[in-house]
């Protein structure tokens, strides 16, 4: 009997474990087809064919396809947040090396789910977060680069910061006009650093 209560912890932990993992290739699975297609091309037959699961595995998962796509947000925000909150204050390098990385893999995807964002609730919803995190991450880092917040010009410079570093941009440079990864990055960074010059 005492053999069988020392099981019990052990099984419970590995049904854990494999309750994540399962999890987890649902999330990648779902990362993977939104770098190829939009989002309402995707089914959830899909994914759950390429993560190795049952359909009826996604949806008492995650409910729906909508639920799905809020907990994919949540997989991949705190990496990002992460990413973006380590760059100093006035760190212009700091923010390209933040954001092209992030864009060269996932911007295609992006800016895919904007164009879909007026015709799906869920999809605006989505990322409505993201674009707000973006906003009040500008307004910190580049604090000292622009005026006061009650000063006339602040909501322009302040647009001009945030346009200069939207994934829109990564797209109209890299895709757009053909820039190379490199390129884009040095374009860039020359925004901002013409938009953060104190002359």
């Amino acid at each position: 009997m005492k053999g069988a209560e020392e099981r019990r912890p052990y099984r419970m932990q590995a049904r854990a474990r494999a309750a994540e993992e399962t999890r987890v290739r649902i999330l990648e699975a779902t990362l993977s087809l939104s770098r190829e297609r939009f989002y309402d091309e995707i089914t959830l037959q899909e994914i759950a064919g390429i993560a190795g699961v049952s359909l009826q595995t996604v949806i008492r998962r995650f409910g729906s396809k909508e639920g799905l796509l809020r907990a994919v947000g949540e997989y991949v925000t705190p990496a990002i947040e992460a990413m973006r909150v380590a760059v100093p204050p006035g760190d212009i390098d700091g923010v390209v090396r933040a954001l092209i990385p992030h864009y060269e893999q996932d911007g295609d995807a992006t800016t895919r789910l904007l164009a879909v964002e007026d015709r799906i609730p869920a999809v605006k919803e989505a990322l409505r977060y993201g674009k707000e995190f973006h906003r009040g991450w500008i307004v910190r880092t580049f604090a000292g680069a622009l005026p006061e917040p009650d000063a006339p010009d602040y909501p322009r410079r302040l647009a001009l910061l945030v346009a200069a570093t939207d994934v829109t941009t990564w797209k109209l440079l890299r895709r757009d006009q053909g820039l190379s990864e490199a390129e884009t990055a040095r374009a860039m960074r020359e925004m901002l650093e013409r938009l953060t010059r104190s002359d």
